[in-house]
């Protein structure tokens, strides 16, 4: 099935719920069954997305800090680090029928 069209995985779920447990044991059988597959996180994925996740935990981490992202800047954050992470990393790898 998965060698017709590509297709993406997804786990999600509250913060300490497994989803990195369960997405490596997944990535784990699948390359063990010869499946041709990537394992990346949001936000995060690449280079560029890793700096806007750190500009964000950064902010979201500083308790004491006066000064904090407003809500629409830190949506902008997490949608560029999609826009990013979709561009670089997840479309190359389904035109690469990786899963």
């Amino acid at each position: 099935m998965y060698k017709k069209k590509p297709f993406l995985i997804v786990f999600e779920g509250v913060e300490g719920c497994g989803k990195s447990y369960q997405s490596q044991k997944l990535i784990k059988n699948l390359k063990k069954k010869g499946i041709n597959s990537i394992l990346t996180r949001e936000p995060g994925g690449t280079r560029s997305a890793e700096s806007i996740r750190s500009l964000i935990l950064k902010d979201y981490f500083n308790k004491g800090k006066e000064e904090k992202f407003d809500k629409y800047t830190d949506t902008l954050l997490y949608l560029a680090a999609r826009n990013e992470h979709i561009i670089n990393k997840i479309k190359p790898a389904l035109k690469k029928k990786k899963l």
